[in-house]
């Protein structure tokens, strides 16, 4: 699967060297240990994460897989998402979920349409393997609290 998009500030203007964080289950649903983890981070978020730093167009892209539903649980399939803002700041945005997804509820819907950064309500586009690459696109700070007053004390 590739996840892809843009980071736009709030004006709608492609942002460059935004660092965006991404990581997610394997496809059993399981956060797979990272053997000798430099941190608990590194060790709780699993073996599937990674870094995109945005280009001159604002793009970022990562190559990975579906993930699964965790086991004996009803949540939908999900990848966490982070932008961190050199100077600035970091936080998360929401999730990206998938639109195909049988555990996906009509407010877990709602919620991804309107959720921190814009949407991360993703419809799968197939890909050759069946996986479905999907877009997510990221507004700085959109939905963040005290996003304004982080940006104030570094301009």
């Amino acid at each position: 699967m590739v996840v892809e998009g843009v980071v736009r500030d709030g004006h709608g203007a492609a942002v460059a060297g935004i660092i965006v964080y991404a990581y997610h289950t394997d496809a059993k649903g399981i956060y797979r240990p990272l053997k000798n983890a430099p941190g608990i981070s590194a060790r709780r978020h699993g073996q599937l994460r990674g870094w995109a730093i945005t280009d001159s167009l604002g793009r970022y892209r990562f190559i990975t897989i579906r993930p699964g539903h965790y086991p004996q649980r009803n949540a939908p399939r999900h990848v966490h998402m982070h932008v961190i803002e050199p100077g600035c700041c970091t936080y998360y945005i929401g999730s990206i979920v998938f639109r195909d997804d049988p555990l996906l509820t009509d407010p877990e819907r709602r919620k991804a349409e309107a959720d921190r950064g814009g949407s991360g309500l993703a419809r799968p586009t197939p890909d050759a393997n069946g996986a479905g690459d999907v877009r997510r696109d990221n507004i700085l700070g959109a939905g963040v609290p005290s996003y304004d007053e982080a940006r104030r004390r570094h301009p």
